[in-house]
């Protein structure tokens, strides 16, 4: 490694890191976070990136970055190199330590898609689910629980011919 060149923990350290972060954070942090979680899962759900550009605005007028916005600058960084299965595993983690903070991250999802009309917002593991009801933890799609629906749309081939192009769980819009 050359003087230029940052040291990059595995994927594995990284996912641990944010965890032990997360779980440090006070509710004020964690209420910081949420915005920034809420755009890495849904990006382009902010006007133009809005949120990109605001949060490095900074009023510290000379002063080092705090060690909390030293890790949220990791986690961003991080955040585009894992895969989906890593991502979930996150917010598996996250759903665990703060089931509340979970829900506040589905809902302002929900609330992005809605105001951006983008359809339903993935799940905690990246699925999208159309008809899905959530009881005890469990999430029903169509009336099946997620290991049989999934196996079951696999085997019709119930892909609707209608339904939009989606990356990563997010509705690709066509450029006009």
């Amino acid at each position: 490694m050359t003087a230029n060149e940052c040291y990059r923990p595995p994927t594995d350290a990284q996912l641990r890191y944010t965890v032990q972060w997360f779980h440090e954070w006070s509710e004020m942090q964690r209420g910081d976070f949420l915005p920034i979680l809420a755009q890495k899962l849904a990006p382009g759900s902010y006007i133009n990136g809005l949120l990109s550009g605001v949060e490095t605005l900074s009023c510290n007028e000379g002063r080092p970055p705090s060690l909390f916005q030293c890790r949220v600058k990791l986690f961003r960084e991080w955040f585009e190199t894992w895969s989906q299965a890593e991502r979930d595993q996150l917010l598996g983690h996250i759903k665990s330590m703060d089931p509340n903070f979970f829900n506040k991250v589905q809902e302002e999802l929900e609330t992005l898609s809605s105001k951006a009309g983008n359809g339903p917002i993935p799940s905690e593991n990246g699925d999208v689910a159309h008809d899905a009801t959530e009881e005890n933890g469990i999430v029903e799609v169509n009336g099946e629980e997620p290991a049989e629906a999934e196996s079951n749309a696999v085997e019709n081939g119930d892909e609707p011919e209608d339904a939009p192009a989606t990356t990563n769980g997010v509705e690709e819009t066509p450029l006009s």
